[in-house]
């Protein structure tokens, strides 16, 4: 199932740059399910999650009680809303002269907006199901 959301992007009639973030989104739940066909039998989801937010089992993952994570769950409201702001510029902006400049600083923003949302969904999810992740990254701004 997660094979056929890699085919929703050839079918959805929108411009070429929501088209590649939405391929980028569907690439997600594929490699999930490749790297869970890919490791012994795991039973619980608990413990497939703390497989693949592990990075495969590469590094030690604990248990803590379930909570909401607030800094994360801000951290993604604001990555979120400059996403929106750099597709809002590269969609405004004219796609000549000189403003061809703008388009690419914001599609450069939008890449690292991004990378911050996948950054912050990481430990907010974790927390969500009871589990100490490693951090994927500290922060892709920076």
């Amino acid at each position: 199932m997660a094979g056929l959301f890699l085919a929703i992007p050839c079918f959805v009639t929108s411009p070429p740059l929501f088209r590649g973030l939405l391929m980028c989104i569907m690439c997600m739940p594929f490699s999930a399910a490749a790297a869970l066909v890919l490791a012994p039998p795991i039973a619980t989801v608990r413990a497939r999650l703390a497989y693949l937010c592990s990075w495969c089992g590469t590094h030690q993952v604990s248990r803590r009680a379930r909570s909401l994570d607030v800094a994360s769950l801000l951290h993604l409201i604001v990555a979120t809303a400059v996403l929106a702001i750099g597709m809002t510029a590269v969609i405004a902006v004219p796609d000549a002269n000189f403003w061809l400049l703008l388009r690419w600083l914001a599609g450069g923003i939008m890449i690292l907006a991004f990378a911050e949302m996948v950054t912050a969904c990481f430990p907010l999810v974790a927390t969500a199901f009871g589990v100490i992740v490693p951090p994927l990254m500290q922060s892709p701004y920076l």
